[in-house]
């Protein structure tokens, strides 16, 4: 008899989640739990299932109830972020890169050699034809980004052409700030973001913010402030007793099985006293030097005596 080709049937599983894995190097949550609601033909009631989900999976999450926790999560989860192109213009480098939440993310980079000719009579009409190949290149990332802004960050020998390019060949939709930098390329990016003088361009950015934040608790801890106080164990005695104005920890903990309960009670009661939660990727630069001392700080409302 003739083979039936199987044909894939969209179903609908509930499931009551066991345990809940992110894997961070394909940025996906596998979330495992016991089936328990599903059609009666496919018979998988009480079975095992795992979710595999990514970004732009969608899911109906029923709780028994949401607390302020979860609220907040919601909303920094959810917060609009203005998307930003960084582009970085120097004399034999092209880089653009673009403000995620986390920070910032490398999207390409170009050698750029100036072209001499009889009829150049300047070191700025030996880039033009060079840097306008380059720009149609950057439109294409500028559309699939969707930017709403660009930091044109270059250096003082080539920002003249390099604006009367970017009026020629990019959408005049979108607005430019132009900074001057020592060097372009990878490097030009790092020091716009560097210096204290341009925060103001990445206030809706989150990753900006965060490094601020640690920046600050690290000053702090080196004057010996008495309001900080450093690891679980000192972060969770502290917020017992109501005393977080804000904590400030990375992400990973809230993954890991061994302590992911002992953080979110110490979020809860942190909400509870009105005070900030800054979640901070661990894979960022200061995410990173966050996780060494231990991956969680507080400030608090006023220096307390914690007895272990």
């Amino acid at each position: 008899g003739e083979s039936k080709k199987g044909e894939r049937v969209k179903v609908y599983l509930g499931i009551k989640v066991k345990a809940i894995e992110y894997h961070r190097f394909t940025k996906k949550v596998r979330i495992r739990g016991v089936i328990i609601e599903a059609p009666e033909r496919i018979h998988s009631k009480g079975s095992y299932h795992t979710l595999s989900l990514g970004v732009g999976s969608r899911i109906r999450i029923v709780k028994d109830k949401i607390t302020a926790y979860h609220e907040k999560i919601l909303e920094m989860a959810s917060s609009k972020i203005r998307k930003v192109l960084l582009l970085s213009i120097g004399d034999d480098e092209i880089t653009i890169g673009v403000l995620r939440p986390q920070g910032v993310e490398i999207l390409a980079s170009w050698s750029i050699v100036p072209v001499k000719s009889d009829k150049t009579r300047s070191i700025a009409e030996m880039y033009k034809e060079p840097l306008r190949k380059t720009l149609k290149n950057i439109k294409e990332y500028i559309e699939r980004e969707k930017a709403e802004m660009i930091v044109l960050a270059s250096t003082n020998l080539l920002m003249s052409i390099v604006i009367s390019l970017i009026n020629e060949e990019l959408p005049s939709a979108i607005k430019f700030t132009t900074v001057a930098v020592f060097e372009g390329g990878v490097s030009g990016i790092y020091e716009v973001l560097r210096r204290n003088d341009l925060r103001h361009l990445f206030r809706e950015v989150r990753g900006i913010y965060e490094r601020e934040v640690v920046e600050s608790i690290f000053l702090d801890i080196s004057k010996g402030d008495e309001k900080i106080v450093i690891g679980l164990e000192e972060v969770s005695l502290a917020s017992k007793i109501g005393s977080i104005s804000h904590v400030i920890l990375v992400d990973e903990l809230l993954f890991d099985p061994e302590v992911r309960d002992k953080v979110i009670e110490i979020l809860e009661k942190t909400i509870e006293a009105r005070g900030n939660i800054t979640i901070i990727p661990k894979e960022t630069e200061h995410g990173s030097k966050l996780d060494k001392i231990g991956g969680i700080v507080a400030r608090l409302y006023f220096p307390i005596m914690l007895q272990k």
